[in-house]
């Protein structure tokens, strides 16, 4: 196996320095076997369909000796796979033929992209729709079509039939859709690729939920300046084929799965097509491979797969660890993948998503009683919010029990002194993100913040998961976990989550916890009810921290109150303490006080994707940004070094009868400008800003 001989290769290279292999080398912490990959997700996301002929010929003769070990006989197989009524049921679309022009279909264009549409002649006289995109948007389905107000049912399967040719070479896609807010999918999605002649096309759709208003939607016009036309179009309910006329064992000819395919099968079929896939993944690779690692090449390490969702907790369960990776918002790149000038990021903070967000997401991948990592993780870079990073991460690592948790990247190429943001997931030219960190440390690792006192569990097999990739409810990169086994996603915020997987039941807690989310030891308060300016608050003995829209109010956490003032964001901001020597706020030496804002580069101009207005510039004279919240982007000019942090306004006061010291510190930790302090009752009270040219002070006791 290639991926073998890499390993090989790899791992057994010799330092010639300490005279130890990669394997046995104690500096290498995991070995990963494969990074963000894993058969079942590559064939959702079209990998197999355009494999070379040499690999496809070797993955259908293991798909027919499969069938041929399990059934024995093309008897056996054709009896397992018939249908009762394969075909296809009534006519679902009224008008498919545009004869009442366009009476059901609804075309969209939206932010930006310029189209228009007509009905034309088409073949043989019938009638045709007609797209012509002449300006394209920030996404490829900003100019589309569509057929609403349709009912489909769950783990149904509807086909689809149409004709179409486009002026070039272009690809569509066809899906189910909901046909109201908030627009889920509803299907399998199937990508065609059209060519300047005509051409009948049929795809499976299988629908992933019931739905009463639905639509079918064509999409990915936006993609291309192109000229579409498309007509005949056909959907019905369908129960689905076995074998097509001329497969069989007996030739070892049963064909493999394409995405397009997929659908038009029984299901038996496509449970079996589905745990084919699966076994192969699993004992065949990632199961034979770790073992390989261990036993063969002497890896003392943790072996972990790859990340759950691009493969499932069961099979990842099997290697030594279960990872993790998350982003909140990406960057999208609606031209050619990781364009540096054709870019954004959707510019929200994630303190107004609770339920939506990347802790529901991280932590509904947990298996019990497995270590649990997120090895990848941030709020990349120019969202104007991503100083909530890393505490927001440790605070909800560390109330899930987490095993280790890691920022990406640290560090790249050489110009590894260039101080400033490089990129999106710079962190360490980032000083806001740096400076949390050490926040991060005391919640997470010095575990300042503790495990929820109860554990939310529910049981995921095997058969479960084969089920729900065959019935078409889960996609490449989202394979089976807690949310499809019952827990919702804002018990996260809560309680700690697990999938268990050796067949037990566990418990499931269907409350419904928000707007207000408080954990179980009621550490951490994540308040969502002004959905426009969420506050997420920590408050331990050893650190507090107020993260999002707290400018104008006040926090009272016993020991301390913390009062950010007005900011660039409309009050959004980042302020935390943590006891760095003393045993708690009501006993200490020496605390660490970090606030952190905007923050970006000198010379930055941040503007809006669609459109291109300059909504941000780096300067110490920027005093007030515009509400922004939807795509950003710098293009491929990222300003240049220094790195500028908004001095945030906070007063702050302690309780204690002990005089305090209060420094600005620089950026490596020394003290600059002292801080002034004041009696206030029984409390010592101070105010810092951006007159202190900081983001991190040193609070002292006297003496």
């Amino acid at each position: 196996m290639l991926e073998m001989e890499y390993a090989k290769q790899l791992l057994t290279h010799r330092n010639p320095y300490t005279g130890l292999t990669y394997a046995e080398d104690p500096a290498v912490a995991f070995v990963e076997i494969v990074n963000e990959q894993g058969l079942i997700q590559g064939w959702l996301d079209g990998a197999l369909d355009r494999l070379p002929e040499v690999f496809r010929r070797r993955l259908a003769e293991k798909w027919n000796d499969y069938l041929r070990l399990k059934y024995g006989s093309d008897l056996n197989l054709s009896k397992a796979w018939e249908v009762e009524d394969g075909e296809p049921q009534e006519e679902m679309l009224e008008n498919g033929s545009f004869e009442k022009g366009m009476e059901g279909w609804s075309f969209e264009v939206h932010d930006g992209a310029v189209a228009q549409s007509g009905l034309v002649d088409g073949p043989d006289g019938k009638r045709a729709l007609e797209v012509r995109v002449t300006n394209l948007g920030s996404e490829n389905w900003h100019v589309q079509f569509n057929y609403p107000h349709l009912e489909v049912k769950a783990e149904v399967n509807y086909l689809v039939k149409f004709m179409a040719r486009a002026d070039r070479k272009v690809s569509i896609s066809v899906g189910i859709m909901q046909a109201h807010e908030p627009w889920n999918s509803l299907s399998n999605r199937i990508v065609l690729e059209l060519t300047s002649e005509w051409k009948e096309y049929e795809v499976a759709l299988i629908a992933s939920v019931s739905e009463m208003d639905a639509r079918l939607d064509i999409s990915n016009l936006g993609a291309a300046l192109a000229t579409y036309q498309f007509c005949s179009f056909s959907m019905k309910a369908f129960g689905g084929y076995g074998l097509k006329e001329g497969e069989g064992l007996v030739g070892s000819n049963v064909s493999i799965f394409e995405l397009g395919e997929f659908g038009k099968r029984s299901f038996k079929a496509r449970m079996d097509w589905v745990e084919f896939l699966y076994q192969l993944e699993q004992d065949r690779y990632f199961v034979e491979i770790g073992m390989y690692l261990k036993e063969e090449l002497g890896v003392r390490v943790l072996v972990i797969g790859t990340i759950v969702g691009c493969s499932t907790p069961n099979i990842m369960s099997k290697l030594d660890v279960v990872d993790t990776h998350a982003y909140w918002q990406h960057p999208a790149f609606p031209g050619a993948p990781w364009d540096p000038e054709n870019w954004y990021v959707v510019n929200e903070p994630m303190v107004n998503h609770p339920e939506d967000c990347t802790i529901p997401w991280l932590s509904l991948k947990r298996v019990y009683g497995k270590p649990h990592l997120v090895s990848e993780y941030n709020h990349p870079a120019p969202n104007f919010y991503d100083s909530e990073t890393a505490v927001t991460l440790a605070t909800y690592a560390a109330l899930q029990d987490w095993d280790g948790i890691f920022l990406f990247d640290y560090g790249s190429g050489d110009d590894w002194n260039s101080m400033r943001i490089r990129g999106f997931f710079d962190i360490d030219q980032h000083p806001a993100k740096m400076a949390t960190m050490i926040l991060a440390h005391m919640i997470f690792v010095r575990g300042d913040v503790t495990p929820a006192k109860e554990l939310v569990a529910t049981g995921l097999d095997e058969k479960r998961e084969v089920e729900l990739i065959a019935n078409g409810k889960v996609s490449a990169w989202n394979l089976p976990d807690g949310r499809y086994a019952g827990i919702s996603g804002d018990t996260a915020l809560v309680h700690r989550t697990a999938l268990i997987i050796d067949g037990g039941e566990g418990r499931i807690n269907a409350s419904s916890y928000g707007p207000v989310y408080i954990s179980d030891n009621n550490e951490i308060t994540w308040n969502a009810t002004d959905r426009k300016k969420g506050v997420l608050l920590v408050n331990t003995t050893m650190s507090i921290a107020v993260v999002g829209f707290g400018g104008g109010k006040s926090f009272d956490f016993g020991s301390v109150v913390i009062g950010p003032g007005d900011t660039l964001l409309d009050g959004w901001c980042v302020v935390a303490i943590s006891v760095v020597d003393g045993k708690s706020f009501n006993n200490f030496s020496k605390l660490l006080l970090v606030t952190a804002g905007y923050t970006t580069n000198t010379g930055m101009r941040v503007r809006e994707y669609d459109g291109g207005k300059e909504i941000a510039f780096g300067s110490t004279d920027l005093i007030k940004i515009g509400e922004q919240r939807g795509p950003i982007t710098c293009g491929n000019d990222w300003g240049r070094a220094p790195t500028l942090v908004e001095g945030i306004q906070a007063t702050i006061k302690i309780r204690t009868s002990r005089d305090i010291l209060v420094y600005a510190l620089d950026g490596v930790g020394k003290r600059t400008k002292q801080v002034q302090v004041s009696d206030n009752n029984e409390y010592k009270e101070f105010i810092v800003g951006r007159e202190f040219e900081t983001i991190w002070y040193e609070i002292a006791t006297e003496g």
